[in-house]
């Protein structure tokens, strides 16, 4: 994050704060800066709620990503998952492979749910009911504990 320099600057993060209502809501944090372009694909039949995921709609016959890079899984439950590539995901030549990655997805996704390549993130909720800032030396710091929202 940017250093919060001025009074104008904390407003933000302080309505920011107060506006995810503590562990009522979360929020999608970026998974990895360094991620590859990739087109957003969908989920095959025959998906289950383990560690593989057939997809399609890729280019055909490309390394789409590689493995220890993330994806997140669309749920039925209106959830996402996070999960890190175990394997590269390559294309056959109809546009179609399985992913197999970590954690499980502990849910099956339905056929054509979507599936980010490009800007993978991790839905975050706090783990505490109240987090907020500091201000010492009048310098502001802002922390958050938090875990992945199920």
């Amino acid at each position: 994050l940017e250093p919060v320099a001025t009074e104008v600057d904390e407003r933000q993060w302080r309505a920011f704060v107060v506006e995810l209502q503590g562990q009522e809501n979360h929020v999608h944090i970026p998974a990895n800066c360094q991620q590859p372009p990739a087109p957003s694909c969908t989920v095959r039949a025959g998906a289950t709620n383990g560690y593989n995921l057939p997809l399609g709609g890729l280019p055909a016959s490309s390394l789409i990503l590689s493995r220890g890079e993330y994806i997140t899984v669309a749920l039925p439950s209106g959830h996402f998952r996070l999960a890190m590539l175990m394997a590269d995901i390559v294309s056959n030549g109809a546009g179609q492979a399985t992913a197999t990655f970590k954690p499980a997805l502990n849910e099956a996704p339905t056929v054509g749910a979507i599936v980010e390549l490009a800007n993978p993130f991790c839905p975050m909720s706090f783990t505490e009911s109240r987090n907020g800032w500091g201000v010492s030396d009048g310098l502001s710091s802002f922390s958050f504990a938090m875990e992945e929202a199920l």
